[in-house]
């Protein structure tokens, strides 16, 4: 289990990323809340329309965007966990079925593990 940062958020760093630029307030807002994810970053998603929703992982510490991630259904993930699972519904729409993909954050990089 990581340790969880509990300090105040830091300012959204609005250059970090064209998604910061596009949802300020929601990105901000979701740093206000605080940490959700491994230790010290908090988790922003958004609708991207049917089927679509895009997440934004940002660095509570230091108010940069780390990544951005378009899924097709939801994640799962933890404060106290580097562990994020990527489109976990089974069943998205009556036509398509999401296979879900797996990412650790390793010092600051979100990283795509390999599960074959």
């Amino acid at each position: 289990m990581k340790l969880v940062y509990s300090g105040s958020a830091a300012k959204l760093g609005i250059k970090s990323s064209e998604l910061a630029q596009t949802y300020p307030v929601k990105i901000q807002q979701a740093l206000d809340k605080g940490v959700n994810y491994s230790g010290h970053y908090a988790v922003m998603m958004v609708s991207c329309g049917t089927d679509c929703q895009l997440t934004v992982i940002t660095d509570v510490k230091t108010g940069k965007v780390v990544t951005e991630i378009k899924s097709q259904a939801s994640c799962e993930y933890r404060a106290d966990s580097e562990l994020f699972i990527v489109n976990t519904g089974a069943e998205v729409s009556k036509t398509s079925v999401v296979n879900p993909s797996y990412y650790r954050m390793v010092a600051g990089e979100f990283r795509l593990i390999n599960m074959e």
